[in-house]
């Protein structure tokens, strides 16, 4: 499937590592965002995170939208 997809496993590893970046960078982005929210209004919080992400093949990007509830109840 590797060789099928990407065409060598060389290709593949740096797709893979490229999306991990990619993720990595996103999820601190939104845990920092939220953590600084919850330290301006200083209220110990459980938050449960929706992300989406959707690729917009019109404007060839992608699309991300964050979802954040206070507690897994709402979810």
């Amino acid at each position: 499937m590797e060789r099928r997809v990407f065409g060598c496993s060389e290709f593949s590893d740096i797709v893979f590592n490229s999306s991990l970046a990619i993720i990595e960078k996103l999820l601190d982005y939104v845990v920092q965002d939220q953590f600084d929210e919850v330290k301006d209004n200083m209220k110990d919080s459980n938050r449960v995170f929706k992300i989406g992400l959707y690729a917009n093949e019109s404007k060839r990007c992608l699309d991300i939208m964050v979802e954040v509830f206070e507690n897994d109840d709402v979810y």
